[in-house]
């Protein structure tokens, strides 16, 4: 490759037309002002551009969404609960505090004055012990089934089928978007500068064209 210093990984989350997690991903090889290029051209779309400092399989949400679902898988296998019951546990606990402050934000702000020194004192000997005790999960066919079955009869048998066209899609607001001058790489430079183009009275559709809005702007995240 003859300009490894270029090259990097932009890894969104699905649907990344709603979900604004961007994890930027650097090689040995890329160039700071290349990882400072990508984070800017994501954050002037209005997403949300995280570094991810180490090659990781699975990156960094999908590992999380993926320790998860095994404890989800789980509980369900054993009977503890049913899949729409878990769903309810999660929407209605841990769900809300995590969207709102994340875990490791959660977990200082639980250990009260002392932070993460008296949580740890607390409960680090017993996460260490749970931790050693995690039973495997085996997702072979008849456990398989038993998920299926239990969320066939609490979602539907099949998902209703969604065309892309018919989804939301956010309209970009120029306030969002990083002056052209900010930026390295020239052909991003010239991206950018075709977007500060755009007036108060236009914004692009999924073409890059410009159109008139459908209703009001959207608000600065």
């Amino acid at each position: 490759m003859s300009r490894p210093q270029r090259l990097l990984v932009g890894h969104p989350f699905n649907p990344p037309h709603l979900i604004p997690l961007v994890e930027v991903v650097p090689g040995e090889k890329t160039s700071p002002e290349a990882v400072d290029d990508a984070v800017a051209f994501y954050a002037a779309l209005g997403k949300v551009p995280r570094v991810v400092h180490k090659e990781m399989p699975g990156f960094v949400a999908n590992r999380l969404q993926r320790a998860i679902f095994r404890e989800c898988c789980y509980l369900v296998i054993q009977g503890v609960v049913k899949v729409d019951e878990l769903d309810d546990i999660v929407t209605s606990s841990i769900g809300l505090r995590w969207a709102a402050d994340g875990p490791f934000r959660s977990f200082h702000l639980g250990g009260g004055a002392g932070g993460f020194k008296s949580f740890f004192k607390q409960f680090g000997p017993g996460l260490n012990e749970a931790w050693k005790n995690m039973a495997s999960v085996n997702l072979d066919e008849a456990a398989q089934n038993k998920i299926i079955a239990q969320a066939e009869v609490s979602f539907a048998a099949q998902p209703p089928e969604l065309r892309v066209d018919d989804l939301p899609f956010p309209e970009i607001d120029e306030r969002f978007l990083l002056p052209a001058r900010e930026v390295h790489d020239p052909a991003l430079a010239r991206h950018l500068e075709r977007l500060e183009q755009i007036d108060d009275r236009h914004v692009l559709d999924r073409s890059g064209e410009a159109r008139a809005p459908a209703g009001a702007r959207v608000a600065r995240a």
